[in-house]
């Protein structure tokens, strides 16, 4: 069984395949406590879950385990 979020709560979600390139230098992190505080986003917003935008974001099914769902789903990339 998998916990299946909101899209909203995917976007609170740190995604450790998220990389953001330091503007000006070669140097790419995927942590926010691994870059400057100098961009004005609040803090995790540029490492979040991408949730349906991503191509592993995988829609989970409701409860009859019939139909799917358009509300839930999960990160696919974590399994089943």
């Amino acid at each position: 069984m998998t916990h299946a979020l909101t899209e909203a709560e995917a976007h609170k979600r740190w995604c450790p395949f998220v990389r953001y390139r330091l503007t000006g230098t070669e140097v790419s992190v995927n942590r926010d406590m691994d870059r400057p505080r100098a961009f004005g986003e609040r803090e995790g917003d540029v490492f979040a879950c991408m949730a349906s935008a991503c191509m592993a974001w995988r829609w989970s099914y409701e409860p009859d385990g019939k139909s799917q769902s358009t509300t839930k789903g999960f990160c696919g990339l974590a399994g089943t």
